[in-house]
């Protein structure tokens, strides 16, 4: 992981930072995108592709429309940096260990840049505490786009619905300026979001159950000779017998506090 460097130069209070990604062997991902900018002014700091130095498999570009006619035209203009160290390099200009890092599911772009930060604000615990509180599983969270449109009733990603690390960068920091000025807002909306998320999750329940029903009165009827041959049996209702989702399953304390990006 990434120590700071001793400079004179003043240090920013906050970043908000956003980075995209691109998958490359061994089902690793790496950065093809980075973007910070300045939490109090909105001042840009960095806005650059990022050309990984393993062959990139898994392009993505579905999720952020970067082709490899982008990463190539950047290049040829030398408007491109060169592998995760040069993006961690120009991060850290900009902080040191006083810095708040703010950002939507951090721990993904901080693990790709290799680097290791205490002062996180990061907006998908934020709000998935506001909602199930702390120190207890998250039944999910929230994505950027939602929390925008949620809180902010701010449409992100229009047209195209692909993710632009500048914009994310610029949304992520208008959610955590609301959620810091508007507390009570914020708890407002988080018990609505945990009312409608306890629906949803009866509402899923009562499907399972009603499907194990369809289930067990579709079965074939045996004959009273083969009642007994095991072909058959009914375990009842019990929600034991549940099929398992992935939130039924996780253990959310193990988990890092910020898993990988939903948006």
């Amino acid at each position: 992981m990434a120590s700071y460097p001793s400079s004179l130069e003043p240090k920013r209070k906050a970043i908000a930072l956003h980075c995209e990604m691109a998958g490359v062997v061994n089902g690793e991902s790496e950065i093809i995108s980075i973007c910070a900018i300045d939490f109090f002014t909105g001042e840009v700091l960095i806005n650059s592709l990022v050309k990984p130095h393993e062959p990139i498999i898994d392009w993505r570009t579905n999720i952020h429309g970067i082709r490899p006619a982008t990463l190539a035209i950047a290049a040829s203009q030398g408007q491109i940096l060169y592998g995760w160290e040069a993006a961690r390099q120009e991060l850290l200009k900009h902080i040191n260990t006083e810095t708040a890092l703010v950002g939507q599911s951090l721990q993904q772009d901080l693990k790709r840049l290799r680097v290791s930060h205490e002062k996180i604000f990061d907006t998908a615990i934020l709000t998935a505490e506001a909602v199930f509180g702390t120190g207890t599983p998250f039944g999910r969270r929230w994505s950027l786009q939602s929390i925008c449109a949620d809180l902010l009733k701010l449409r992100i990603r229009q047209g195209s619905n692909t993710h632009d690390a500048l914009e994310d960068a610029m949304a992520v920091r208008e959610v955590a300026l609301w959620c810091i000025c508007y507390p009570d807002k914020l708890k407002q909306w988080a018990k609505r979001a945990r009312q409608k998320h306890m629906a949803e999750k009866a509402k899923r329940a009562e499907r399972r159950r009603n499907k194990r029903r369809n289930v067990y009165h579709s079965a074939p009827v045996l004959d009273d000779e083969d009642e007994d041959c095991g072909y058959y049996h009914d375990y009842g209702d019990d929600e034991d017998d549940e099929i398992l989702r992935w939130e039924d399953v996780i253990e959310w304390e193990m988990w890092p506090k910020s898993p990988p990006s939903s948006d």
